[in-house]
């Protein structure tokens, strides 16, 4: 697979794709990448071609599916 091919892919989202499909604004996904807010059991995940960062749609639904809060009567 190729740099373009990998573009095209629906398979790796941008930043842009990922602010408009899962709603997490620019900054919120700046925030996430950085070394010292990740999450060792639940990281966000990304690759850095040039000065393209991308995101593959699968690590993407589990970061979000690892980040569900469960909530009881209690609202604990």
């Amino acid at each position: 697979m190729t740099g373009i091919d990998i573009l095209n892919s629906t398979d790796y989202l941008t930043i842009s794709d990922v602010e408009t499909i899962y709603h997490i604004k620019r900054a919120n996904q700046a925030k996430l990448r950085m070394a010292k807010n990740q999450n060792p059991n639940n990281p966000f995940l990304f690759s850095k071609i040039g000065k393209i960062i991308l995101y593959k749609r699968s690590d993407i639904e589990n970061f979000i599916n690892g980040n569900i809060r469960r909530y009881d009567e209690n609202g604990i």
